[in-house]
């Protein structure tokens, strides 16, 4: 995007340095969150961000704060992992259980994507954590603290996919029997689990989320257990959790279509997102237990808070 740079946040070279692109590592300067932007008589405002290209990444300028945000991380990975990139060739062929996560995963998605998923979510732990870096010293600087740490993360990341693919594969062997009880639990067990095992699993939920879901998947299991027995009860569990579930969907889908839709309230969302996964344990498999407590009266008021 051609630009011109106002004197008080940039100069001209910086102004070229943004349209340019072919970066494998950072040698672009000191990279602002601002840019004032003059277009003819107009100051506008921009937001320069790294934008993965595969083999190297360009530097663009956004209109919307959370395009260039969510651009920036995509860019930034994309160099650390350019950085590392012996590493995460050797990485490829010896994660633990490899063969055995392709067979767990193959009716699910792509192994390759699988393995890919693995290595992106271990490159944003061990380098990504704490505040991203601004300038080239602090970009190697990262590169020299997380590099000894990165196959370690990237095994324990790993561990946790197969430890929760394992979980899901003992679980289908007992979805026909809530199929043969009740259509609607049935039902609501399918879209749980679209929810929580899909092709991009590692991708979409929060490393703090997915060491849960083996717990996520056994107490749905304990659910079918206890539902041959007290049908009634599923069903009551399933409309309490519906009743706080069901205006957080809503929430979910008004709030992406607003205008004035803020990253801070998106964030409450999905925090609530899991919150009512706990809730679920809480319902139908309280043996399993939920770090900390959990009940419909709990999610009411934090719903409440959320409106």
């Amino acid at each position: 995007m051609p630009i011109s740079i106002n004197q008080k946040t940039g100069s001209p070279a910086q102004a070229r340095q943004v349209e340019q692109g072919g970066y494998r590592t950072w040698e672009f300067g000191e990279l602002a969150e601002t840019l004032e932007i003059q277009k003819g008589n107009q100051t506008l405002y921009g937001y320069p961000a790294l934008v993965d290209k595969g083999e190297s990444c360009d530097l663009e300028v956004f209109d919307s704060l959370t395009d260039a945000r969510k651009s920036h991380w995509q860019g930034l990975r994309r160099l650390f992992a350019l950085s590392n990139k012996e590493t995460l060739k050797s990485l490829q062929k010896q994660l633990p259980g490899i063969r055995e996560l392709g067979l767990l995963f193959i009716n699910v998605g792509s192994v390759e994507g699988l393995v890919e998923q693995i290595l992106n979510l271990a490159l944003e732990r061990a380098f990504m954590s704490d505040a991203l870096p601004v300038n080239a010293e602090q970009f190697l600087e990262r590169i020299q603290s997380g590099k000894p740490r990165l196959a370690l993360i990237a095994q324990e990341v790993a561990k946790h996919a197969l430890t929760a693919l394992q979980a899901n594969a003992d679980l289908q062997k007992k979805l026909p029997q809530a199929k043969a009880i009740s259509v609607s639990a049935y039902a609501d067990i399918q879209t749980q689990l679209q929810g929580l095992i899909s092709a991009k699993f590692i991708a979409d939920i929060p490393y703090a989320q997915m060491v849960h879901l083996p717990r996520y998947l056994k107490a749905i299991a304990l659910r079918i257990e206890k539902l041959r027995s007290n049908p009634a009860r599923d069903a009551q569990c399933q409309k309490d959790w519906e009743s706080v579930a069901r205006p957080w969907q809503k929430r979910v889908q008004g709030s992406r279509g607003s205008a004035s839709y803020a990253l801070s309230e998106d964030q409450a969302l999905q925090d609530f997102r899991w919150q009512l996964e706990e809730l679920r344990v809480a319902l139908y498999a309280q043996e399993l237990k939920t770090p900390t407590p959990m009940s419909l009266k709990r999610l009411e008021k934090v719903l409440a808070s959320l409106r």
